[in-house]
Parts: C-alpha cells; structure tokens; sequence
C-alpha cells in the first residue's frame, strides 16, 4: 500500500485507545478500522490474514518486522503532531518539577533518546 487511498475498504487494527488509532482514524477514514486491546494481538491478525494492515509507532513496527519476516513496512506516513505523542502528569501547581521535565524532555529530543528507549522497552517486552 503506497497511498492513504489504497487503505479504502481494507480492514486495518490499531491499539484500542492510542494515539495510533485518532491517527488511523483521522487519516485511514475509508478503511474498516477494529481497535485491539493487545498489539501482539494487532500483528497475529496481520500475520495470519485476518487484517489488512496495524498502525503502530515506528519503533515499536520495525522491533515487530525483526520477529516477523511476513510483514512489511508501508511507505505511507500517517500524519500526526508531536505534541499529541508523549505526555507526562505530575502534581498540578509543579513549577520546578514542570522545568525539571521539560528540561529532560528537550533533552531527550536533542539526544534522539526518546526511540531508542522505545525499541528498548519493545526489546526487554517480547524477550523470552
């Protein structure tokens, strides 16, 4: 699939309650869309002919390609804003912590740190 248009019709999971499913919703919106609860789950369906095709974070995608030689990345990039990627609570009213955040934050983003943890934790998920 090269296109958001060729995803018209074709069954397409994401994980219930993600930023991946507003995205696929907003971008994929002739495609037949089912959340699943468990991205496991999301590539069985994919893996065995059940779907068309997931939505995943980037990272998260090629960890799952390493350990599935039947899937494929698509070369579509589903538009998304960065601020709706990430989020961090803390107490309301935090202003040094609020800067102490921030400042890793923009860290981390310099550093290009915030995908290698994600591959990290994708990694310590799936180890046997």
């Amino acid at each position: 699939m090269d296109t958001v248009d060729d995803f018209a019709s074709q069954s397409v999971v994401v994980q219930k309650g993600s930023i991946q499913e507003t995205i696929a919703k907003d971008n994929l919106t002739d495609a037949n869309i089912t959340p699943l609860t468990k991205v496991g789950e999301m590539v069985s369906e994919v893996a065995n002919g059940k779907a068309d095709a997931l939505v995943l974070e980037e990272a998260i995608a090629k960890g799952y390609l390493e350990k599935n030689a039947n899937l494929a990345v698509s070369s579509v990039e589903l538009p998304s804003e960065d601020a709706d990627a990430y989020a961090v609570a803390m107490p309301k009213g935090s202003k040094k912590l609020t800067k102490k955040v921030n400042d890793v934050i923009k860290s981390l983003k310099e550093e290009d740190k915030i995908n290698t943890f994600v591959q990290e934790a994708y990694d310590l998920s799936v180890k046997e």
